[in-house]
Formats: structure tokens, C-alpha cells, sequence
């Protein structure tokens, strides 16, 4: 593995070593390790439009553990798969609301806690990116919802306690 700079070349034990033309988009630039021209290990990935990696990347692809920062201000740290995000993973958006959670081919997918900045939490299930399956949505101390959502909403069988102190179950 080899330390370069897009662009750059520099001399290692084992000889001189670059990102190979191509390997990156147009006005992206790259520093970290390479090997058989790709970024390959840890290293810095700043993109054209603004977006930062700083992780690790396998044959030229985010990959493994690392960080994004993306132009519009949000932020993802956790698992990359073939330039995905997939595992866990924390996604940080520029409003303040936090998804802490499971994560399939860059959606949200599986068990997470999504929590807004106005206070609402949300934990349980998750596919393509929507509240579906069973959870618990918390929207104050005194009101809270736990049972099934689809796509977003509330929606089958739950239990509803209300501020009142009543309780709706169905």
C-alpha cells in the first residue's frame, strides 16, 4: 500500500505508486493508500460537488468503517458496502434529526431510532427508508403509540396513550 495524492506519485519501498487515470470522477481528489491504482485501505475522498469521505475503501469503493459529509449539510457515519451505506450506521441530517440504526443499500432498513429535533422518537422497524413493522413512537412524556406502522404511518394493531391519561388499544 502506497500514500499518494490524486494525481501525485510518490516513491515507497516498493516503487512509485498513483491513482490510476480514471479510478476517480472528474475534479475528485483522493490521499491515501492504493494499491494496483485504486484507493484501497484508509484514505480521503473530496468530491467535485463537495461531498467528504474520510474511511476506509476496497478496490476503489468505500468500504468498511468511515465517514461522509455531504454537501446539503447532512452527515453519515457507519458501514459502507460497495460505496453504500450498509450495516449501521448514524445518519445526521442538516435539520438536527438524528436515524441511529440498520441501514440496506443506502436506505434505512431493519431495526433503528429515529429522533427528531422537535422531540419525537421513534424505535423499531424500518424498510426502504420508511417506519414499517412494529415500533414505539414517542411524541411527549404523556403520549406515546407502540404498535404497527406502514410506510410511515399508524396503522394495525397498537396501543395509543394520550396526554389525557386515556388509553386506545385495537
Amino acid at each position: 500500500k502506497n500514500k499518494v495524492k490524486m494525481g501525485a506519485v510518490c516513491s515507497t519501498d516498493s516503487g512509485a505508486a498513483k491513482v490510476a487515470k480514471g479510478a476517480l470522477a472528474q475534479g475528485d481528489s483522493y490521499k491515501g493508500d492504493v494499491e494496483e491504482g485504486l484507493p484501497n485501505g484508509k484514505g480521503t475522498l473530496k468530491s467535485k460537488s463537495g461531498s467528504i469521505y474520510i474511511g476506509q475503501f476496497r478496490s476503489g469503493k468505500k468500504h468498511g468503517k468511515g465517514k461522509q459529509d455531504f454537501p446539503n449539510g447532512d452527515s453519515y457515519n457507519g458501514e459502507w458496502e460497495n460505496d453504500t451505506m450498509q450495516g449501521k450506521g448514524t445518519y445526521t441530517e442538516s435539520k438536527g434529526d438524528v436515524y441511529e440504526g440498520d441501514f440496506e443499500k443506502g436506505q434505512r432498513n431493519g431495526h433503528g431510532t429515529l429522533t427528531h429535533t422537535s422531540g419525537r422518537v421513534y424505535t423499531g422497524e424500518f424498510r426502504k427508508g420508511a417506519k414499517a413493522g412494529y415500533g414505539k413512537l414517542t411524541i411527549s412524556d404523556t403520549e406515546t403509540y407502540e404498535g404497527d406502522f406502514v410506510d410511515n404511518e399508524i396503522e394495525g394493531t397498537g396501543t395509543y396513550h394520550y396526554p389525557s391519561g386515556d388509553v386506545l388499544k385495537g
